[in-house]
């Protein structure tokens, strides 16, 4: 299947595509707003699209509209943020077939896939309700708060649980920041309880060289 990722920011993008590509999902084409998304639907007429809902020069929800309008059995997942719910129930007026709320785990993406691209295998409303209610409650520590921060022996390790979100990415940089002020800081990413270890040490890069660059050290644990 070819999915079109369409998010302004450069982080929400990479981590759609890890997740996707672990799937065997292949990503045809990026875009970083909302007329890039409805170029890149006309040129490569991807299998699906998830489509950010607010985004430069014009918005996801335009995007939806044009892309239907051309392509009334298009498969577009809508990526919101909890605020954003009326902003969605206009995309699916508009031809959006799904939506996801981010800060979103492996398990919601690719239910969301499955549902549109295989329709006769959606479970009922509210039973998928019920198991997501419950996968919340089960991972609710790791939701809220993707990563840990612990103090051995003046070596600051961080463990991180999942994919970072672009609030969460920024809240670790904030993190980090401060623990910069200590001289000769030592940080240490723990990355056992990763999913996508690799991915994810790309996502950090930034923040490791920012580390290396104010002369502490650090390294990932595996």
């Amino acid at each position: 299947m070819n999915i079109l990722v369409a998010d302004d920011s450069v982080l929400m993008r990479r981590n759609l595509k890890n997740i996707l590509k672990q799937a065997g999902y292949h990503i045809v084409a990026e875009a970083s707003n909302g007329k890039e998304a409805v170029d890149l639907y006309r040129k490569h007429k991807p299998d699906l699209v998830t489509m950010d809902i607010t985004m430069p020069v014009m918005t996801g929800i335009e995007a939806v509209k044009t892309i239907i309008e051309e392509n009334p059995n298009a498969n577009i997942i809508m990526i919101s943020a909890l605020d954003q719910k009326h902003m969605v129930f206009k995309a699916l007026e508009c031809g959006a077939k799904h939506y996801i709320v981010k800060p979103f785990k492996v398990s919601a993406v690719l239910k969301a896939i499955q549902h549109v691209l295989n329709p006769e295998d959606k479970q009922d409303d509210h039973e998928q309700e019920s198991q997501e209610k419950r996968e919340t409650q089960k991972t609710d520590d790791h939701s809220q708060m993707p990563y840990k921060v612990s103090n051995t022996d003046g070596v600051f390790y961080i463990s991180l649980f999942t994919t970072l979100n672009n609030r969460q990415y920024l809240q670790l940089e904030g993190t980090i920041q401060g623990l910069l002020s200590i001289p000769d800081v030592h940080i240490y990413f723990d990355l056992s309880a990763c999913d996508y270890p690799d991915e994810m040490s790309f996502t950090l890069k930034p923040l490791v060289d920012k580390i290396k660059n104010s002369g502490g050290n650090t390294k990932f644990l595996k």
